[in-house]
């Protein structure tokens, strides 16, 4: 596959796009370094990764939110959703994408109200993790332990482990 030169996803600097069909599901979230020693990785970094490696058509979440805060959307992922396959997850939930590694990281503060503002432009009733949705017997640690952590206690209400 060749090297991704620009990536598809949109830096959102003001309102976040609304996709009708993802507004009221259940939100996965997800870190791309949930088992990794590097904790700077970026959304240009999963992106690659994934349609490198992966071989998939771009990267598979909808949003990713950088330690800054700052949010990428990307709209041909909310056309077609990559972030999990299990149990039908990427017709059922939209995929979030927090950079940095769950393993060591929790979430900073703009992620947290990056993230706030998604739950509520989107009406996000429920949040689901990627571990809790293994594909033919493979699991996931993603998003990682601390990160888990630190997401069940800011969004109790709103954290469902299936």
């Amino acid at each position: 596959m060749a090297f991704i030169q620009k990536t598809t996803c949109e830096k959102i600097t003001n309102e976040i796009p609304i996709v009708d069909r993802w507004v009221g599901k259940p939100m996965m979230i997800h870190t791309a370094a949930a088992d990794i020693k590097r904790d700077n990785i970026h959304t240009d970094n999963h992106e690659r990764y994934h349609v490198e490696n992966l071989g998939w058509d771009h990267i598979g979440y909808m949003f990713s939110i950088e330690k800054d805060g700052v949010i990428y959307f990307s709209r041909p992922t909310a056309n077609k959703q990559y972030h999990c396959i299990g149990d039908g997850q990427n017709h059922k939930s939209f995929g979030v994408c927090i950079c940095g590694c769950g393993t060591k990281n929790y979430l900073t503060e703009e992620q947290y109200q990056s993230l706030l503002k998604i739950i509520k432009v989107y009406q996000v009733g429920t949040i689901l993790v990627h571990r809790d949705f293994p594909y033919k017997g493979k699991t996931k640690s993603c998003p990682g332990d601390v990160l888990l952590a630190d997401i069940t206690k800011r969004f109790s209400a709103l954290v469902h482990r299936v």
